[in-house]
């Protein structure tokens, strides 16, 4: 098995985070305005797991988890797989059936150590996200 990179929840308001988490503003390691799929993004690294949470917000009705949000208000939305290969990744999972290959979306992350390609495929119902550096 591959490293957890993140796990992404999506939230109609960062507060659900904060009480469910028990997190605060100030543990915010970076907040990122995402004008290609409308979302603000909350980024939090829980060191004493080496692993990073990420709060997706909608900003209008044209974001990519819009519906998501009105449906869950709150909930666990993708977990995030750190990936050398994209084409190692399409090869292994396009093989299962009920399998779809959903975008992928180039991002700067100074978090995730700037800029990263994602990846996300829907593997029967579970979203996974792969994770990329580019170099």
């Amino acid at each position: 098995m591959k490293k957890i990179h993140h796990i992404g929840f999506v939230c109609k308001d960062i507060n659900d985070a904060f009480s469910a988490f028990n997190l605060s503003r100030i543990d915010i390691t970076e907040e990122y305005d995402d004008k290609e799929q409308n979302n603000i993004i909350y980024f939090f690294y829980l060191k004493q797991n080496n692993l990073w949470m990420e709060f997706v917000v909608p900003k209008n009705k044209n974001s990519t988890v819009w519906t998501f949000a009105k449906r869950n208000n709150f909930g666990l939305h993708h977990l995030g797989i750190k990936s050398n290969s994209f084409d190692y990744e399409r090869s292994k999972l396009n093989k299962n059936e009920g399998v779809f290959e959903l975008k992928n979306y180039f991002l700067s992350i100074n978090s995730f150590g700037g800029k990263i390609n994602t990846l996300f495929f829907s593997f029967r119902g579970l979203l996974i996200e792969f994770v990329k550096n580019i170099k």
